[in-house]
């Protein structure tokens, strides 16, 4: 009888380990990718966004902060310039609006991506 509770509290014992270990390191990945995409649906939610600075500057402020700051801006995948250039940019023609990390930027656009990229999607694409 003392054998098998020294089994079954090994197996609890892994079991819980495993959950708790696997648990927090999907919930944080997931949070990281969707603090990283700004969705037409959110700049609905919000009152009085016109344009695609604004939905940065209420939705996403920390890429405005330190480096992200001097990210470029592509529009449709088009170079617009710095980041405010999204003041130019209408909310209500934005489907996404995305920041890209210097690495990713660089191997999609180039070199001189060391703040990264911020992707404007309209509509219509």
């Amino acid at each position: 009888m003392r054998m098998n509770e020294g089994i079954l509290t090994l197996i609890v014992g892994v079991g819980a380990i495993l959950w708790i270990g696997c648990g927090p390191s999907m919930g944080a990945g997931a949070a990281r990718h969707l603090s990283d995409v700004i969705t037409a649906d959110e700049i609905a939610r919000e009152p009085i966004i016109n344009t695609a600075f604004q939905a940065v500057e209420r939705l996403r402020p920390q890429w405005l902060a330190t480096r992200k700051a001097r990210a470029l801006v592509y529009w449709d995948n088009v170079r617009q310039g710095g980041i405010e250039s999204l003041r130019a940019i209408a909310a209500s023609n934005v489907a996404e609006i995305r920041f890209i990390d210097s690495h990713e930027a660089t191997t999609r656009f180039g070199t001189g991506h060391t703040n990264g990229a911020i992707l404007v999607t309209s509509k219509g694409q």
